[in-house]
């Protein structure tokens, strides 16, 4: 019994590595894509409300 419930610890810990792995990996992305838009802002320049200013 004692081995049974160090193992599902162990899967439990795997799994919520797993789920933020995959979730911190969207997040990226979809940052990321926003670059494509008219303003060219990224998700965290629109959290943080700056601008992206064009250099000379």
């Amino acid at each position: 019994m004692v081995i049974l419930l160090q193992y599902m610890a162990k899967v439990n810990h795997d799994l919520a590595g797993l789920v933020f792995g995959v979730l911190a990996s969207l997040l990226w992305l979809i940052d990321t894509l926003f670059i494509f838009g008219p303003t060219r802002r990224c998700l965290h320049d629109y959290l943080a409300g700056t601008h992206v200013v064009k250099a000379a």
